[in-house]
């Protein structure tokens, strides 16, 4: 593993830490929502602004941002080391993905529902199941998402498939051009009946060709051009963009998408001699976060959910201070998350990755028979 693919490792986890922080702010009191809705200039008392600029150095919907971005970049690798005929790509890679995503969600749901099951025969004061069967096996597919609010990423990351097959393809027949062109494509359909329709993907698709765009020369060649401007800047500049627009502006996650594609530009072709941000997401504890990110992003909501539920039971009263409680509810969740983040990352993840590989490498070696099938 290249020392670039080291620190956006790093930033993965760190981005994964920083969901937990906001939803711990967010989900104590409709103001720290309102707070978010709002741009600064709008905020009234001293309170609200300290609310405002938890929620941006917090900024969990930054993150995603993030995450996709990274999938993009991570994934179009992954294509571009690939040298099968387009239908065998195609295939390996969507069985590649569905497998990657769908068990360790699958192993999630089932300890998530496990707790609130148990939860509400042992504590009913505290507990209470709040789905049912139906909606916990819809949620499972990903068709829809009925309960585990947190998987809403995962079904973008399915619907990213194509977009991520099609970028791939562009730039096997034009080069960086075609990246380009599918950056540029996914930014002018979204009002239209082609991606309108599609959840999450009208606002978020052309995340994950920015990623691709960062492998390609002309992302090698802003990386390179970029070496002198300290990565902190540009985190800095992507974190508080949003301070000052309304939330659901049409600039926002546009305008976060491109400084997240500038800052994975210059961290991948930086080193961690040139860069204090890099060396910092190059430490051991970054890539602690980054390894387990995945499996810490899936446990996570459980985790809120009882520290929320806790703290509310012996302080019912925590809620109207939601930014001190909050900063705690997610430091403390983030805390409790670490142990089954790890054992979900190594005896989920790690299997379900290697039966991805093997399976994978059986399609690529029937490549001829496969091509016949499909064709």
């Amino acid at each position: 593993m290249t020392r670039r693919f080291v620190a956006l490792d790093g930033l993965r986890g760190w981005a994964a830490i920083t969901v937990s922080m906001y939803h711990g702010i967010l989900q104590l009191s409709p103001a720290a929502h309102d707070s978010m809705m709002r741009p600064l200039q709008s905020e009234d008392g001293l309170y609200a602004v300290l609310s405002k600029l938890s929620l941006m150095l917090f900024n969990g919907n930054a993150a995603v941002v993030i995450f996709f971005v990274l999938s993009g970049k991570v994934l179009f690798d992954s294509l571009q080391r690939t040298e099968n005929k387009p239908a065998v790509t195609a295939l390996a890679f969507s069985v590649k993905r569905l497998i990657r995503l769908y068990p360790p969600l699958w192993v999630a749901l089932a300890i998530y529902a496990g707790v609130f099951i148990a939860g509400t025969h042992l504590m009913p004061s505290v507990w209470s199941v709040y789905f049912t069967f139906k909606q916990l096996l819809i949620n499972a597919s990903l068709t829809q998402v009925t309960m585990y609010g947190a998987s809403w990423t995962l079904t973008a990351e399915l619907l990213a498939i194509p977009v991520l097959l099609g970028t791939h393809f562009l730039h096997r027949a034009f080069g960086s051009g075609g990246v380009f062109l599918a950056v540029t494509l996914l930014l002018a359909l979204p009002g239209t009946a082609l991606l309108a329709p599609v959840p999450y993907m009208s606002e978020h698709a052309f995340l994950f060709a920015l990623g691709g765009l960062v492998s390609t020369d002309m992302g090698a060649k802003l990386g390179q051009g970029l070496r002198r401007v300290p990565a902190i800047f540009i985190l800095a500049l992507f974190l508080s963009w949003v301070m000052f627009f309304p939330y659901q502006h049409v600039t926002v996650v546009i305008c976060q998408g491109f400084l997240v594609f500038l800052l994975i530009c210059k961290i991948s072709y930086s080193t961690a001699d040139d860069d204090k941000l890099v060396a910092f997401l190059s430490n051991r504890l970054s890539q602690y976060f980054g390894e387990i990110s995945f499996s810490f992003y899936l446990l996570n909501p459980l985790s809120l959910e009882i520290v929320e539920r806790t703290l509310y039971y012996f302080l019912p009263t925590y809620k109207e201070h939601y930014v001190e409680f909050g900063l705690l509810v997610g430091l403390l969740a983030t805390l409790i998350t670490l142990a089954p983040a790890a054992w979900l990352y190594r005896f989920v993840e790690i299997p379900t990755i290697n039966i991805g590989r093997n399976i994978t490498d059986w399609i690529k070696g029937r490549q001829r028979p496969l091509e016949r099938f499909v064709s």
